[in-house]
């Protein structure tokens, strides 16, 4: 059935004329009339306002089509595939993110110095030039300087990481007069970090320390 047809079938069981079903809606009775003959269709306002004065489900009276049980044709193969396929993928999804940042460094188990100062040097590739322009702010007097070799590190608990390294040495030269000599300041910045995706930190918090390198 159509929708116009389904719409005369519920206004003749609910007893009603054209024109009263008009005068309910506050629409012209040719309106009804094109609505049962599918000359137009109503909007969704009027079409509510039809399953509440038919006294019938918004659904049955708007459904295209409504096939008898032995007629419904099952989802095909193909569809639950697809369904699968997105499930699994979004379980594996839903793994990375909430799995140990550890994983990500190539195994279980990366409690060596190496691997920590390969999978901080990854990090710190990744966001450079925020963690440089970080530094400045913090400690400007190492303003314009670079990362010391060897001074990355980082430690983790679960999908929380601590971030280390250290830019410098400034290009100025500072007077030591406790010790009577020249150095240079360096800037070890800690950061705090959560990981929001595989290989993706949100930086929280952080600190700074200013270490002298004698000249």
């Amino acid at each position: 059935m159509t929708l116009g047809e389904r719409i005369g079938a519920a206004r003749k069981r609910s007893g009603l004329s054209q024109a009263q079903v008009a005068e309910r809606l506050d629409v012209s009775r040719q309106a009804v009339s094109k609505w049962e003959t599918d000359t137009s269709r109503p909007d969704m306002e009027n079409l509510l306002h039809l399953a509440e004065l038919f006294d019938v489900p918004l659904e049955e009276l708007a459904m295209e089509r409504t096939a008898p049980e032995k007629e419904k044709k099952r989802p095909p193969i193909q569809l639950w595939i697809c369904l699968g396929v997105l499930l699994l993928a979004g379980v594996l999804a839903m793994g990375l993110h909430v799995a140990p940042v550890d994983l990500e460094a190539g195994g279980p188990s990366w409690q060596n110095e190496e691997r920590a100062q390969r999978y901080a040097q990854k990090l710190f590739d990744r966001y450079e030039e925020q963690l440089l322009e970080q530094a400045y702010v913090m400690a400007p007097d190492v303003e314009g300087a670079g990362l010391v070799p060897d001074s990355l590190w980082c430690s983790w608990s679960g999908r929380d990481l601590t971030l280390t390294y250290t830019v410098g040495p400034s290009k100025r030269v500072f007077y030591d007069n406790a010790r009577g000599e020249s150095v240079r300041h360096s800037a070890q910045v800690t950061l705090y970090g959560t990981r929001i995706w595989p290989n993706v930190f949100r930086w929280d918090k952080h600190s700074v320390s200013l270490l002298e390198v004698p000249e």
